[in-house]
């Protein structure tokens, strides 16, 4: 994928570091059952979602930081990833306070939340890996109403470029008709 390599190659540049040359996944076969509750027309299955790796944010020293952005009912996350060099030369610092997914584990009103506000903004330089991705046309999925108790909803590592296709309309490009309504039955407004 073309929008992929050159954004992969931005971020090397602007982090220096290759946090997209390993992805969580980035393909869905056919037959792909995702968690309860989530729908099946996942972006992966025609090649054009991945999933970022969740390492990063969960080590002891977190190489990505979450910034949460509620729009109204739904739930955003604007990824950063820290600066390979943190003498200032590349990234920013952060301008707000990032969330902390994992304050979940501590009980309390966290666990309720799904996790607190970090107690102060982390030192360092980060490069804001949503708006470089948007400029490359991969777009950030919402988290999933049950985010705050179910892990796999809240989606940060989530992004899908559609290209302006509808998902049939991708799916269409990669399989026979026959295997798509096999999987997900008649395929809307498609007549043979």
């Amino acid at each position: 994928n073309e929008s992929f390599n050159a954004l992969r190659g931005r971020v090397l540049q602007e982090t220096g570091w290759d946090y997209l040359g390993g992805l969580s996944s980035a393909w869905r076969p056919i037959t792909y059952t995702p968690s309860s509750g989530q729908t099946r027309t996942n972006w992966q299955l025609c090649g054009r979602g991945v999933s970022l790796d969740q390492g990063p944010y969960e080590s002891d020293d977190p190489k990505v930081e979450l910034i949460r952005e509620d729009l109204g009912a739904v739930t955003y996350w604007r990824v950063f990833v820290r600066a390979g060099k943190q003498d200032g030369s590349i990234g920013e610092p952060l301008r707000e306070v990032p969330w902390d997914l994992n304050a979940r584990d501590e009980g309390g009103d966290a666990m309720l939340e799904g996790g607190a506000y970090r107690a102060e903004i982390p030192p360092g330089y980060y490069v804001d890996l949503t708006t470089l991705a948007s400029d490359y046309g991969w777009e950030r999925l919402p988290s999933l109403w049950r985010w705050r108790y179910f892990w796999p909803d809240i989606r940060w590592w989530e992004f899908q470029n559609t290209g302006g296709l509808s998902w049939w309309e991708c799916m269409l490009d990669l399989y026979d008709v026959r295997d798509i309504e096999r999987q997900f039955g008649p395929i809307p407004g498609h007549e043979e």
